[in-house]
């Protein structure tokens, strides 16, 4: 696990206005849950209207899971095609934009992502359009920060999101094979831009829907010790274990924390039965405390060791 060179040039602390790609090739590492999640903290740290999210995965997670106030979104045209692929090149990109209740703007997903898919890996540039014609057109002028929720597989569309924010937050879960996926993300998505000298900013490896014991070898330990082995300046506070503290925990001197964006009933429940981030569900949850720090860290550019 060789942390990139990009990511161990991180400038923290650079409080500019920040793209970011929540971006990891395997389905299923809850790329949603923490983007919408941070983006909801982010808007709440930095005031209505200061952060828009874009649900660029064709499959519409979280423009499924949370209508945002606004219902059957993904089913509707957003005319995103009209802007990415040039029909209606002059088309103002605000007009795809929705307000929600939960202080950020939301640009959905729809059915006809897809489509979008297939036409812009032929289109002149395809890779580049969410850049140009979306994120500079509105990052510092309408938004400080602006959210994008990537595909699960490799593209045009994960393309598009990683050239256009060039910043990445990237979930990790205590499973066998996200290291491998890991090493996938950045051979197939980071690797051939930085070959281009785009340079790629990994702001962060988020250990996520931990659950088990540390102070046993669990799949949650492995995962724990090889990020703060390899990758300890790119390790939220939340989630940092030194090698003291694994062996004061490992001689009963040291009650086992749960460090890690836990696998928490509420923030599910949310989800699913009222369509709320986890700040509106529960605001009592510690695990809020996480998702405040993911956005401090976008705030600052990196982490700030």
């Amino acid at each position: 696990m060789a942390q990139s060179q990009s990511a161990a040039s991180t400038d923290a602390g650079t409080e500019q206005p920040q793209s970011v790609s929540f971006a990891f090739l395997k389905g299923g590492s809850t790329k949603t849950t923490l983007s919408i999640n941070t983006a909801r903290h982010l808007a709440e740290r930095n005031g209505e209207g200061s952060v828009l999210f874009i649900d660029f995965d064709p499959n519409g997670h979280a423009t499924r899971n949370y209508d945002f106030g606004h219902d059957g979104l993904y089913e509707q045209r957003s005319d995103l095609d009209r802007v990415l692929l040039g029909s209606s090149p002059d088309m103002d990109p605000r007009e795809l934009v929705y307000e929600t209740p939960f202080k950020f703007d939301f640009l959905p997903s729809t059915d006809q992502h897809e489509s979008i898919e297939k036409r812009l890996s032929t289109a002149a540039g395809g890779s580049g359009r969410l850049r140009t014609r979306i994120v500079e057109e509105l990052l510092g002028d309408e938004y400080d920060y602006i959210i994008i929720d990537q595909p699960s597989d490799a593209g045009t569309m994960n393309n598009n999101g990683i050239l256009a924010s060039q910043n990445v937050m990237m979930p990790m879960l205590p499973k066998g094979e996200t290291i491998g996926s890991f090493e996938r993300t950045r051979d197939r998505l980071i690797a051939p831009l930085e070959e281009q000298n785009i340079s790629i900013n990994i702001m962060a490896v988020v250990p996520n829907l931990l659950g088990d014991r540390i102070d046993q070898q669990t799949n949650d330990r492995e995962l724990l010790e090889n990020l703060n082995k390899s990758f300890k300046s790119l390790v939220p506070e939340f989630a940092q274990i030194s090698e003291d503290e694994w062996e004061q925990i490992d001689n009963g001197e040291m009650a086992p924390p749960k460090p890690g964006i836990r696998e928490t009933a509420e923030i599910t429940n949310g989800m699913k039965n009222e369509s709320l981030p986890l700040l509106d569900y529960a605001p009592d949850n510690p695990q809020n405390e996480h998702f405040d720090e993911l956005a401090s860290i976008i705030e600052n550019g990196g982490i700030d060791r």
